[in-house]
């Protein structure tokens, strides 16, 4: 970005009164990779916009477009003018009964470029379909008469954001993200799928650093037990139990019962079930949940937030206290707290959001955890996860789940909801593993990762 067209442009909405405005320049590349059923397609996207957030008073006004180099300044003066009359317009009809603040925050000028050892873009295509192939090869070598086909995607992009604002940042910052999708489907009576995914901050090189054969194979196993999964027993489904639930299903329930509730923007506008419980225990004290954007590869990860905000590791929940909120600006300001780096949106007013947010590990095995079970069950990868702030319910659908009797793992059961009110879970979290896996995924369009070692939680429903 041209520092002589940015600085006429903050002059020009300064001298229009507005409080304060932030421009981003956003150059993407993305490649999207699949081999199917009966179709393989590749796929590649440019993109090169600006974006620009003005506040005035009681209301943000956002103006975006795609740029050409030819009339970069033109354009860039028009979006501003747009955004300006934005924020007048939304000032006018806002409902807040006060002028809108943001949160003090260190002026940055910085050019930060996450590690990328191998892009995609220098991968030949064939190389790229040939890693597809073989990991179809592997599950109907593993599935043989039972298989039924597989869909492998492979996303790819490359992100280029210089941000700038009236306070005098300007942030130039490169992030690679790379993921593959794995769906296995087998049939026998009829058909069912599992399901995995991997990836994080890089390029070529994370996909080339994961046992994608070993993915494979814990895949088709657990499609293989789908086959043979029976319904729940009515006595799991009279009482309440314990559940185990796997790295994948324990990142969901974090995410659901921590991550969002931890969200200040939605805190404070319509209350979550930490409302009144900052610093009071939340969990046992072995239980210790880490927002961190900060994280080594990880597909959440990022140097500097859509504010312009240092990221840095925030833990929620420390030794089962509840320490922290995800704030931007404007709710650390509200709530006289320092930003934690985790202001999420471009095109739209930041929102609170989690980065990388896990569970740290203790030192439980999967098998004590089991030998104090009598009666409960044990939960694997992830169909759906959702909460109810208003109501304080959660519920879990797993991918599989076994019946657990008599501290033994028994068989596969299919079709359950995992379904507790929040709180009560948290305190009930009383064995954590020594494991740990985090999982990719996207939330709100944004990148971002949910992990945990194998977590034990007492008194749940099973539906």
């Amino acid at each position: 970005m041209g520092e002589n067209i940015s600085e006429k442009i903050f002059d020009y909405l300064i001298g229009e009164k507005v409080k304060y405005a932030d421009m981003r320049l956003l150059k993407s590349y993305e490649l999207r990779a699949g081999l199917r059923s009966y179709s393989s397609d590749i796929s590649e996207n440019f993109s090169n916009q600006v974006v620009i957030r003005v506040l005035y008073d009681k209301g943000w006004g956002i103006a975006s477009a795609d740029i050409s180099e030819d009339i970069f300044e033109k354009q860039m003066r028009n979006v501003a003018e747009k955004a300006l009359q934005q924020a007048r317009v939304s000032s006018s009809v806002s409902t807040r009964q006060k002028e809108i603040e943001l949160a003090e925050t260190k002026v940055i000028v910085e050019r930060f470029c996450h590690p990328l050892k191998k892009d995609l873009r220098n991968i030949s295509t064939s190389e790229i379909l040939d890693l597809l192939k073989k990991l179809n090869d592997t599950a109907k070598e593993n599935l043989k008469n039972n298989f039924a086909w597989t869909e492998t995607v492979i996303d790819y992009s490359i992100k280029r954001s210089v941000f700038s604002n009236t306070e005098g940042t300007n942030i130039v910052e490169i992030v690679p993200n790379i993921d593959l999708t794995l769906y296995i489907v087998a049939k026998k009576f009829g058909y069912e799928v599992a399901s995995n995914i991997v990836g994080g901050t890089g390029g070529f090189e994370i996909l080339q650093n994961i046992n994608l054969e070993n993915l494979v194979h814990m895949v088709s196993e657990r499609v293989k037990h789908m086959l043979h999964a029976q319904n729940a027993p009515l006595e799991v489904k009279t009482k309440k139990v314990p559940v185990i639930f796997d790295p994948c299903s324990a990142g969901a329930f974090i995410h659901e019962c921590v991550g969002h509730q931890a969200e200040a923007d939605v805190f404070l506008e319509s209350g979550t079930i930490f409302s009144k419980k900052i610093g009071s225990q939340v969990a046992d004290e072995e239980v210790i949940v880490v927002d961190d954007p900060l994280f080594q590869e990880g597909y959440g990860s990022y140097k500097y937030d859509d504010e312009g905000v240092s990221a840095k590791k925030t833990k929620i929940i420390e030794n089962g206290r509840l320490n922290s909120l995800l704030h931007t600006r404007w709710t650390a300001k509200e709530l006289g707290h320092e930003p934690t780096g985790n202001a999420h949106g471009i095109f739209h007013v930041s929102r609170s959001l989690m980065s990388n947010l896990y569970v740290e590990p203790v030192d439980w095995l999967l098998e004590e955890m089991i030998e104090e079970i009598n009666l409960g069950v044990y939960a694997l990868g992830l169909q759906r996860g959702v909460a109810e702030s208003f109501s304080g319910r959660f519920e879990i659908i797993p991918e599989t789940a076994f019946l657990i009797k008599k501290r033994k793992i028994l068989t596969p059961i299919k079709g359950i909801r995992i379904r507790g009110y929040m709180l009560k879970a948290l305190e009930s979290i009383d064995a954590i593993g020594k494991d740990f896996k985090l999982t990719p995924s996207l939330e709100k369009g944004y990148c971002i990762s949910n992990g945990a070692p194998h977590i034990r939680v007492q008194n749940l429903s099973i539906l």
